[in-house]
């Protein structure tokens, strides 16, 4: 990177514990091994309230600016007065944000969660990078109010080559913004922090929101169809989301299935499992599907748009089957279960191929591409 880069900028609606920061702070790490000269500020629509993020930041010395908003009120302010007041909020800061872009203080913006801010950096008068952590499909489907932000950006990142190309094809005319940058993956980090523990038996598990993308409906009803010849298999599912209570609803005539809740590193349940499901109706890159290779744990994953089955290497690394399809699954669980597919060699062919998603060439290529704008 030239030397005339030194302030980076990454902007972000919230800041929770999910694959898109575990991304963020993968890049950060590295970015500052790579160039611990680098000036890294970190923008939060939303005030940052956990403690590891906030400890990260301080560790690292990177400044954190997520005082935009005023908290939703509870008995402390009135509601009426919180709608009022908030807009005025928000505008104030924004103007902020937009004078420290003026006055040079950044050398780029790195819009991380899909053109978020686009409307706040609007013809500001520096490079724009942003970065589109979905699948083609979600693209498509939320794109029609940022198609006219588009022309604003440099480039735009995407975490999958599938995604590459469709885009191309759809979007002709932005055929020279978009670029593909894998998530990066610290596998040594990932096995250090997973313990060994078969206390649970022998178990199917998810690690996923529970939320209508992810379609964790169909795992539970193929977990179903299995579970009857095989009383002794469980199914746990770690993850919080607006479907929770339907699915412990669904799951409710079946005790071998365990809701865990939100689990921030749960390494060690991936790692003891006989397999990860991934059943998503359409997904960016699959972090989970990453962090079970590194853990020598098979997954299974439904074949959608737009990374899972370049991950899993059209399948040679792992098992892919038609999304929403239950039976299909269930039938895929069966033979995991009693072995009749040699699981150790889609395996070892996952592992393998960790190395295309190392944090030290994605930084690279991060440094490149801002260089080269």
């Amino acid at each position: 990177m030239k030397k005339s880069v030194q302030n980076i900028a990454f902007l972000l609606p919230h800041i929770v514990m999910g694959g898109v920061e575990k991304v963020l702070l993968e890049i950060l790490t590295e970015m500052q091994k790579q160039r611990p000269d680098l000036n890294i500020v970190v923008y939060s629509h939303k005030i940052v309230t956990d403690k590891y993020f906030i400890q990260f930041f301080k560790d690292n010395h990177i400044m954190l600016k997520d005082k935009w908003f005023l908290i939703k009120p509870h008995k402390f302010l009135p509601s009426v007065l919180y709608k009022i007041k908030n807009p005025i909020y928000k505008l104030f800061n924004h103007n902020k944000l937009r004078k420290d872009i003026i006055r040079g203080k950044y050398d780029v913006l790195i819009d991380f969660q899909f053109f978020n801010f686009a409307k706040i950096i609007h013809n500001m008068p520096v490079p724009k990078i942003t970065w589109v952590h979905g699948s083609i499909s979600h693209f498509n489907l939320h794109c029609a109010p940022i198609l006219q932000y588009i022309p604003d950006y440099d480039k735009i990142i995407c975490l999958s080559h599938s995604f590459e190309n469709d885009f191309k094809e759809q979007y002709p005319e932005y055929a020279d913004k978009i670029t593909c940058i894998y998530n990066s993956i610290n596998a040594q980090n990932i096995r250090a922090k997973a313990k060994t523990d078969k206390s649970n038996g022998k178990y199917f598990c998810i690690v996923s929101r529970l939320d209508k993308e992810k379609d964790n409906e169909t795992v539970i009803n193929a977990f179903k169809i299995f579970s009857k010849n095989h009383p002794d298999a469980k199914l746990l599912i770690a993850g919080n989301g607006v479907l929770s209570e339907k699915l412990h609803e669904m799951a409710r005539d079946c005790p071998q299935i365990k809701f865990l809740g939100q689990i921030d590193e749960p390494y060690t349940l991936i790692k003891n499992s006989i397999a990860h499901i991934l059943s998503s109706t359409s997904e960016g890159l699959g972090m989970v599907l990453l962090e079970a290779a590194a853990l020598g744990t098979l997954s299974i994953s439904s074949r959608c748009k737009s990374g899972p089955p370049e991950i899993l290497m059209d399948g040679r690394a792992r098992i892919l089957f038609t999304p929403g399809n239950q039976y299909e699954l269930a039938q895929i669980m069966n033979d995991v279960w009693t072995g009749k597919i040699d699981t150790k060699k889609l395996i070892k062919t996952a592992t393998d191929n960790l190395n295309r998603f190392s944090a030290k060439d994605n930084v690279k290529q991060i440094f490149n591409l801002i260089e080269n704008i």
